[in-house]
């Protein structure tokens, strides 16, 4: 399963660097070759947390995820679970189940949760490409398009090979851009060049409006201070 690349944005670096890169990384997969030396620590401190706030379904997504890390499959596929049984519509946790579920040999779960993911949050453009990654492994061509199709609509940068390497070996991302980009495109956006662009554009900006002198508000006269003669 695709994994995104939650570290990284979008940048101009060119396809030869974007290939020298070893796999996309994410929270949800292992980020370093060997588990970090402090993961015991964060362990154990993550642990407490949950103890200290049971409800908080981010806290039990960010364990699961500590978990994975330590080749805990198990604790973390539990932890996704309760998770959603705290906040059914979370969307990390709902996510990051389905990718471990297909890592785990259980495609159909996995597309499961992923449909139930984007029925809440249809514009998911990660679990939109995910869903279209696991109908392509399925044979299901068509709907799997129509997936890719929402995702690259919804962001534009799951095209990018930077971004999401996936698309390398995708051999649907073609039709999918093509389908995806066609209705934003314009046939009379190819902009026209001037010598004098400055000029011109001064040229077409509505004139601005004088500005009026406000007349000076004229003081009231002090009023006259008479003095008792006596």
């Amino acid at each position: 399963m695709i994994r995104p690349d939650c570290t990284k944005h979008p940048s101009r670096r060119r396809l030869g660097a974007m290939l020298a890169l070893a796999a996309i990384v994410a929270v949800t997969a292992p980020l370093f070759a060997a588990p970090p030396e402090n993961l015991d620590t964060a362990l154990a401190s993550q642990r407490q947390h949950v103890e200290e706030h049971p409800d908080d379904a981010g806290a039990l997504n960010d364990l699961a995820n500590l978990l994975l890390l330590a080749g805990d499959h198990e604790g973390a596929e539990a932890a996704y679970a309760q998770a959603l049984a705290n906040q059914p519509e979370h969307p990390q946790a709902r996510f990051n189940l389905a990718l471990l579920l297909h890592d785990r040999g259980r495609p159909r779960q996995a597309i499961r949760e992923l449909r139930t993911l984007v029925k809440h949050h249809p514009d998911h453009a990660w679990a939109q490409y995910q869903l279209g990654a696991l109908y392509a492994d399925r044979g299901h061509r068509g709907r799997a398009l129509e997936r890719y199709v929402k995702a690259f609509r919804l962001d534009p940068r799951l095209s990018d090979p930077v971004f999401n390497q996936h698309i390398l070996s995708n051999p649907l991302a073609t039709a999918a851009m093509l389908r995806a980009f066609s209705e934003l495109s314009n046939a009379g956006s190819v902009p026209r060049l001037y010598a004098d662009p400055g000029r011109i554009t001064a040229l077409l900006l509505p004139p601005t409006p004088p500005v009026l002198d406000t007349p000076a508000e004229e003081e009231e006269p002090a009023a006259d201070q008479t003095q008792d003669d006596g």
